[in-house]
């Protein structure tokens, strides 16, 4: 078996019963945190929580073939039920917004699970 996919433990992805579309997703979204592409919202109890426009993913990812931003929530959703994300949304008049967190333990464990300590 590889040890990686999209730079991630593919072990540890198959723990998490994550589909490509997941995994791609949640390759994006760290991609977007790292070169700052995500509006950051100041920290909710010392964690950090970024607006995803679900529409800029599928904007970002064509390679996919998703067009639908309720298939981009449920991976998201996906992504939360197995703990490496967390969301919270919030409306106001303008609308609702969806913000997210990652789980900093389980991201590090996903790139780095193949090194012993």
């Amino acid at each position: 078996m590889k040890n990686t996919v999209l730079g991630f433990s593919q072990e540890k992805l198959l723990e998490y019963k994550l589909n490509i579309s997941e995994i791609h997703i949640l390759q994006w979204f760290v991609d977007c945190i790292v070169g700052q592409k995500l509006i950051q919202t100041p920290l909710t109890n010392n964690t950090p929580y970024y607006l995803v426009r679900y529409q800029y993913v599928i904007d970002s990812l064509p390679l996919l073939g998703i067009h639908n931003p309720r298939v981009i929530a449920r991976h998201f959703n996906a992504l939360c039920k197995c703990g490496l994300l967390d969301k919270k949304i919030e409306k106001n008049k303008e609308g609702t917004s969806i913000y997210f967190s990652y789980s900093r333990k389980k991201i590090v464990e996903l790139l780095y699970s193949d090194l012993k300590e």
